[in-house]
C-alpha cells in the first residue's frame, strides 16, 4: 500500500524491521534474508518499478551464491533460488519486459 502512494521509503523501512522480527522468531537467516528480498521486490513492482524488483531478486541470487553458510543444507538455498527464479519469470511475462508499467504519482 505506502509504495502504491509513492512512500517506497517508508515500506523498505518498514520492511527492515520486519527482517529483525523474522530473524528473531526463526532464526535462519537463509529464510529472512528469502523473506526480506521478497518484501522488497514487491515494494518496487507495487510502486511500478518492474526492472528494480527483478534487479532485486537477482542481487539476492548473486548474495546467496557468495554468502551460503557452511553450516546449512546447500539445498535450501537452491529451494530459495528456484522459488525466485519462477518470481522473476512472472514478473517478466506479467510486464512483458517493461521496466515501469506505470507512472509514478505525483
Amino acid at each position: 500500500m505506502l509504495a502504491e502512494m509513492d512512500r517506497i521509503d517508508e515500506g523498505l523501512e518498514m520492511i527492515g524491521s520486519f527482517g529483525y522480527a523474522v530473524q528473531g522468531l526463526y532464526g535462519n537467516p537463509a529464510f529472512t534474508n528469502f523473506e526480506i528480498t521478497l518484501y522488497v521486490a514487491q515494494v518496487y513492482y507495487a510502486a511500478g518499478d518492474v526492472g528494480q524488483a527483478i534487479a532485486t531478486l537477482e542481487d539476492y541470487k548473486e548474495y546467496t551464491s557468495e554468502h551460503k553458510d557452511p553450516d546449512r543444507d546447500p539445498e535450501e538455498y537452491d529451494y530459495y533460488c528456484s522459488l525466485v527464479d519462477g518470481i522473476i519469470e512472472d514478473m517478466s511475462s506479467q510486464n512483458q519486459g517493461l521496466t515501469n508499467v506505470r507512472e509514478p504519482k505525483p
